[in-house]
């Protein structure tokens, strides 16, 4: 593992018509490490996600994965490179056990040699889900999809994992499970870029943040230092965040 970017986005933009979603964008996210990417709803967050493992294409810039450029690859061959994808809405297939939707991931992932059993197994204890193995992805509670939406990607064997609001709609006690999995990943030299709404865990796990305003970034830094920025106070935390 090294401190270099393993991730670099550079002036990237995407325009739906006269409509900007994104508007030049640049951040590097380096390697070991866990950005959060914040901002309000509509802000372009997961317009960037779809940028970067090319679900849509880009109006202008480019992204490089460890120095090469990506944003021209087929969604599967950028994975096929390393980086996974856990959607904000989970959709498992419904009608295979959790284990077998986790096999879908380590099939599909990364390239190279791989005991699929034990990435499976590896995928499972990691979330926490190895007791509902043979359970029916449709009977899973909202917490639990959203276990196994990250499983399905860790089995994907990533270096860098996208996590699109992994703790929307979960209790704390769900939360904190969710985020002792990313940092296990972290600890073990996965790199994680994470979109949440929920700033206190933002705070707790977050090496850097960077906060999108209308399609543009407005701040990068420390946790610390953005939550302060005036800038990002202005168009997401809201004057309370400085009274807590």
């Amino acid at each position: 593992m090294t401190n270099s970017p393993i991730l670099s986005v550079q002036g990237v933009s995407r325009r739906f018509g006269s409509l900007v979603a994104v508007n030049k964008v640049s951040f590097d996210v380096r390697e070991g490490t866990l950005m959060s990417l914040i901002g309000p709803n509509g802000a372009g967050k997961s317009t960037i996600f779809n940028l970067v493992t090319n679900y849509l294409s880009l109006t202008e810039g480019r992204v490089l994965f460890r120095g090469q450029r990506i944003d021209t690859l087929a969604t599967q061959k950028i994975a096929h490179l390393g980086v996974a994808r856990a959607f904000q809405i989970a959709r498992p297939f419904r009608g295979l056990t959790v284990h077998d939707n986790v096999k879908v991931g380590a099939l599909f992932g990364r390239t190279g040699p791989r005991e699929v059993e034990s990435v499976i197994d590896d995928a499972l204890r990691l979330t926490g889900l190895v007791h509902l193995a043979q359970a029916q992805a449709s009977s899973l509670s909202i917490g639990h999809l959203r276990k196994l939406e990250l499983a399905r990607a860790v089995a994907a064997r990533p270096t860098l994992l996208l996590a699109d609001e992994p703790l929307a709609g979960l209790v704390p006690t769900e939360s904190d499970e969710i985020l002792a999995s990313f940092r296990a990943l972290v600890a073990r030299g996965t790199t994680v870029l994470l979109v949440e709404h929920d700033m206190v865990s933002v705070m707790k796990i977050s090496d850097r943040v960077v906060v999108l305003d209308a399609g543009e970034l407005i701040a990068d830094g420390t946790p610390q230092d953005v939550v302060q920025d005036p800038r990002v106070i202005s168009a997401y935390l809201g004057q309370e965040a400085l009274e807590r």
